[in-house]
């Protein structure tokens, strides 16, 4: 793909399991590993980079700004909205 940007740097072991990019679809949701996930409508069609562990996903834009994040859902979850997720402040 000549347009995926690409990946933040993170160090080699950076601790997280997953570390993708992945494109925002036309209505602002990214799937990751069966779960729909609402970033942004304002977002639609461009890539974001996803972390996720065990307990954590992160949505980060391609400057580096994290858009969201949200605790792992449980395996029966199908979508998460954003509203009322933490959105996190800027670094002391």
């Amino acid at each position: 793909m000549a347009d995926r940007p690409e990946s933040l740097p993170l160090e080699p072991d950076s601790g997280w399991a997953g570390d993708e990019i992945r494109k925002v679809n036309q209505v602002g949701q990214v799937h990751v590993k069966g779960v729909r996930y609402q970033i942004s409508m304002a977002l639609a069609r461009q890539h974001v980079h996803v972390l996720w562990d065990q307990e954590t996903i992160i949505f980060v834009d391609t400057n580096g700004e994290i858009l969201i994040e949200h605790p792992w859902p449980p395996k029966t979850t199908g979508h998460i909205s954003n509203r009322g997720q933490r959105k996190p402040g800027p670094a002391p």
